[in-house]
């Protein structure tokens, strides 16, 4: 089977399915547009790069000619875009059949309520495909809101079970929580802020308590002076971004996960911590909610309000059982809904109805 994959090659998410499915056997060709490159060394090498001249926001609209031609002279079985908005444009002007799409989450939460054009222009999008895939049922319920005849199949994206293991916790004094997460509004980072300064008011200064936020974004200079302003710099620190194979033996030095985000998709960073036995305190966004079983694999809290959010901290911090317990539940939670491999079988069970079609 010959794939024509249309995506930004500088996103994780498009690197994962790329070389899973390359390593599965298929001949997988990568396109995008040029300001997407992809980071040295992140693709297979059997995975076919071809960047196109377009670039930019109009390069969805002016690419269409190249990206025909491209998908032509490859003589592909079906292409599959990624991403409604960006990407689903491109290959609908392009007029490429069979295609299949994969909603990822703000080109449906978010670009179609900037204006009605952006909502008629998703909705062309959608009503093109042959098949949509969603990473979550909360997802496909709202990409059905924009069109309730469209055929939906939810492939949640993973994570690698052995890789994200809960072997080889480290050891350490103190509590310690992390939350990886781009410094952006929607992320609520400032709450969890917040609630860790309501912990420290709870404990004591000398309470041994650390929070570490990885990420990055432009919100970095407002959350340290937010750090400073709540004289939080001794257990707040900023750590930056960190690579993705790097996470899970970062992750395993903590004793907890937060995310305080005002809206998500699906939590992926979520599922990550609960993958390598992290007990996950996380808002009550709507991915959150139905990868988190509240009081079985995490505890949930109501999304902006940091009081509730360090009440939830402070529970697990005075209880040593329910940290195992949910620790315990996270770890089964995604064994038996997020394993990457079984996710990869989803989409390749999709990809064999399409090309038998």
């Amino acid at each position: 089977m010959k794939i024509l994959i249309a995506s930004a090659a500088n996103s994780i998410h498009t690197v994962r399915w790329v070389n899973s499915l390359s390593e599965r056997g298929f001949d997988v060709s990568l396109v995008y547009l040029v300001d997407h490159a992809p980071q040295e060394n992140k693709i297979s090498e059997s995975v076919t790069l071809i960047p196109m001249e377009a670039t930019g926001f109009f390069g969805y609209f002016k690419g269409c000619r190249e990206l025909r031609k491209i998908y032509e002279l490859g003589d592909y079985d079906f292409i599959h875009a990624h991403f409604a908005s960006g990407y689903g444009t491109l290959v609908r002007l392009a007029k490429i059949k069979p295609a299949l799409l994969s909603v990822w989450g703000t080109d449906i939460f978010g670009f179609p309520k900037k204006s009605w054009v952006h909502r008629k222009l998703i909705q062309s999008n959608l009503k093109y495909y042959d098949v949509i895939t969603s990473t979550s049922e909360v997802m496909k319920e709202e990409t059905l809101k924009l069109n309730r005849d469209l055929k939906i199949d939810v492939v949640p994206f993973g994570v690698d079970t052995q890789f994200f293991d809960a072997i080889g916790l480290v050891p350490h004094e103190g509590i310690r929580i992390a939350i990886v997460k781009t410094y952006l509004p929607r992320y609520g980072i400032k709450y969890l802020i917040d609630a860790v300064s309501l912990v420290v008011e709870h404990y004591g200064k000398d309470f041994d308590l650390v929070l570490d936020i990885y990420g990055k974004g432009p919100l970095e200079s407002e959350y340290i002076a937010q750090i400073d302003s709540l004289d939080l710099g001794s257990c707040v620190c900023i750590k930056g971004y960190v690579e993705n194979n790097k996470l899970p033996e970062i992750l395993r030095s903590y004793d907890m996960f937060a995310l305080s985000s005002l809206e998500e998709s699906f939590g992926v960073s979520a599922i990550e911590a609960m993958s390598v036995g992290l007990p996950v305190v996380a808002s009550d966004a709507v991915g959150f909610v139905e990868v988190i079983e509240d009081g079985v694999s995490g505890l949930i809290v109501e999304k902006g309000n940091a009081l509730a959010m360090s009440k939830a901290i402070i529970r697990l911090i005075d209880d040593s059982d329910l940290r195992e317990s949910l620790a315990r539940g996270a770890r089964q939670r995604v064994m038996d809904l997020y394993d990457w491999d079984k996710n990869v079988d989803q989409m390749i069970d999709i990809y064999k109805e399409v090309n038998h079609d």
